[in-house]
């Protein structure tokens, strides 16, 4: 590291008496029009007719109108403060550099307080009901996030007694434990982003030796940046978010860092490689980082007195990707990250789960623009804007390059990115890293458009504070679960999705009344949303409609016939409702697909001791404890065949852990 600099004015003294550049006028009508268009985006959000479309920029509805007018009147002051603030801007003292450090570690700090008072009082968004339940069990390794489901697993054990309560549920204590590592991974991203701002800095300095100059500025234009960075709406995702793109949102702000510290000449390369398998091992989405990597490789080669120690780093980094791999395939049984890698971008392209012709539909392209808001405001535009205002003329430093690389990388996954399972706007956390992504090539972008410290100051005061004026309201919105619910169910996710999450809410909160409701308009949205009719299943069960039961579940088990829930839920309201013979079918199709299966052999000898033939429900008993010899459930059943009203007891004591999923 470089010793510190002495102080001088934002960011260099000698760029004040030249005259403003072109390109500073188009930085700033550049920020000047996404204040403009966030700005009429959100007011045009909260237009009640417009509120399902507009779902990436409608938070301000779910307010009192008084609170829009509020935010508005603040912004114009706050815009009204940039144009108007005086000039020059202060030096920077030389306390002000020394306790930086203190100020990082009481940012971070005051940070994981914000992150964790305000947290998301819901678990509606991403697939946080199946999080919630799941982080407490055994984890196995994820296809598609490799390292996750162990990471908030770990956390879980190390967090969960901190929140245990009488009367709290496991899936509970794990939403509060998955939340404390969202907000964690938050501490320490402002960490790194208050590093990435230094190094954004230096690397869009005008030459080499303006860059420590550039980064010992006075503390206001680094301020500004990394509130930049750190206000846009991807920073949800550190607000006590149960889904896990808290972390990989983490590893890839670190791979910025590194990656800029090594244009900067101020650090290896192989820190940069370890963050690019960092962020593949969280999620495989990361894997959009290796050809901006490429780029840092090519000029790193390019560089003559950096060849001999990238050649070491590179040999490093290979050999960390062989052991990455290597246990990564321990761990799950032969798992091939490259074929996995392989399988994501056929899926991805191929348009698969999608509605038909989604892709080149409006739907898309409104799904998309909404995403685009919700995960900036500042991202995509000021990225675009950054490349269409460059300064082509002369000498592309490779900065430049690898954020050109870098951002349309991302952008491309980005713009093909489909429907999901869950409906674009509830996945929205999937892409909402391409928003860190998009949003640190535009700060380059905007920072080599402002050379001077006056249109410096501005673009970034007024990038602030329309970043604020989209992001906090989304704060306060996820912080308050009544106001998330309602917006939750305007939300246009298509195919019943909604209404089936919302009848799913009811159902396990006891209301059976407005579950009902929300299922059936789900498939009346719907008649082929297999959750819902399964649901609409259970809720019949809870309320002892058996026969509606079995036609709602048989419904759910016509359409996926391959998930075994479905046909358990199945066999047990046909048991119920005095339909063995049907149910025995049931058994028989799982048993044919796997004979081994002690449960099922189980499930398949208490039928038929309600359908009387006792011998015929020995024999499966006793072939399940062959199966399972530890398991003194199945002699108990046994024991009941010639029991007056044995089925009965079985029914009552057994049963329900029979067929449970």
């Amino acid at each position: 590291m470089h010793s510190p600099t002495p102080a001088v004015s934002e960011p260099d003294a000698r760029a004040e008496s030249s005259p403003p550049p072109g390109s500073e006028r188009f930085a700033t009508g550049l920020t000047v029009g996404i204040v403009a268009l966030t700005l009429a985006a959100h007011a045009l959000g909260a237009v009640p007719g417009l509120v399902p479309w507009l779902w990436g920029v409608h938070a301000y509805a779910f307010f009192p109108p008084v609170v829009l007018g509020a935010a508005v009147v603040t912004l114009l002051l706050a815009c009204a403060a940039a144009w108007i603030a005086p000039q020059p801007l202060p030096r920077a003292s030389a306390p002000a550099v020394a306790l930086r450090w203190w100020v990082r570690i009481a940012s971070a700090t005051a940070a994981l307080g914000l992150f964790w008072v305000l947290r998301a009082r819901h678990l509606f968004l991403g697939d946080g009901f199946v999080l919630a339940d799941s982080i407490p069990r055994t984890q196995t390794l994820h296809n598609f996030e490799p390292v996750m489901a162990q990471l908030q697993h770990a956390i879980w054990r190390v967090a969960a007694p901190l929140f245990a309560r009488p009367g709290m549920t496991p899936d509970q204590v794990a939403a509060r434990t998955a939340a404390l590592g969202s907000a964690t991974a938050g501490a320490l991203f402002v960490l790194v982003v208050i590093a990435l701002a230094g190094e954004l800095l230096r690397a869009a300095a005008g030459t080499a030796e303006d860059r420590d100059v550039a980064a010992a500025s006075g503390p206001w234009i680094r301020t500004l940046l990394v509130l930049v960075l750190a206000t846009q709406g991807y920073v949800q995702l550190f607000f006590g978010y149960v889904e896990n793109y808290a972390w990989l949102a983490l590893a890839i702000a670190y791979y910025l860092l590194t990656a800029f510290a090594f244009l900067n000449g101020r650090g290896s390369l192989l820190p940069v490689v370890v963050a690019c398998c960092a962020g593949i091992c969280l999620h495989l989405s990361a894997v959009a980082l290796v050809p901006s990597l490429a780029v840092l490789i090519a000029w790193g080669a390019m560089e003559p007195r950096r060849r001999a120690a990238m050649v070491a780093d590179l040999v490093t980094g290979a050999v960390v990707v062989v052991v990455l791999a290597m246990l990564l395939s321990l761990a799950g049984g032969g798992y091939d990250v490259i074929g996995t890698v392989l399988l994501i971008a056929r899926l991805v392209t191929s348009g698969r789960g999608d509605p038909s012709g989604y892709l080149a539909s409006a739907r898309h392209a409104r799904d998309f623009l909404n995403e685009v808001e919700l995960i900036g405001p500042l991202g995509l535009w000021l990225f675009l804007g950054g490349l269409a205002g460059a300064r082509w003329a002369g000498r592309i430093g490779a900065g430049r390059v690898f954020v050109i690389v870098l951002g349309l990388t991302w952008l491309a996954g980005f713009a093909i990115a489909g429907d999901s399972n869950l409906g674009y706007a509830r996945n929205w956390d999937l892409l909402a890293p391409a928003g860190l992504v998009l949003t640190a090539a535009g700060a380059f972008l905007l920072l080599e458009l402002t050379p001077r410290a006056a249109a410096r100051r501005r673009v970034l005061e007024l990038a602030t504070a329309i970043s604020v004026f989209h992001t906090a309201p989304w704060i306060a919105l996820n912080a308050s679960f009544e106001r998330s619910f309602e917006r939750f169910k305007t939300l246009p996710l298509g195919g019943g999705r909604t209404e089936s999450t919302v009848g799913y809410w009811y159902a396990t909160h006891g209301d059976l009344a407005q579950a009902e409701r929300w299922l059936i308009k789900a498939l009346d949205a719907n008649a082929g949303n297999s959750r819902a009719h399964y649901l609409l299943g259970q809720v019949c069960m809870m309320t002892r409609r058996y026969g509606e039961a079995v036609a709602a579940f048989s419904a759910a088990r016509v359409q996926r016939p391959d998930l075994e829930p479905f046909r358990l839920a199945l066999i047990d309201a046909l048991v119920r409702s005095d339909r063995g013979t049907a149910a025995l079918a049931e058994v028989d199709t799982l048993l044919a697909r796997d004979p081994t299966r002690a449960r099922d052999w189980a499930i398949r000898g208490a039928i038929l001791m309600q359908l009387g033939r006792s011998q015929a429900a020995r024999d499966a008993l006793e072939r399940a404890f062959t199966l399972a010899p530890g398991a003194g459930t199945y002699r108990d059943i046994e024991r009941q065949i010639d029991s007056p009203g044995g089925f009965a007891i079985v029914l009552d004591r057994w049963w329900p852990q029979l067929v449970e999923p």
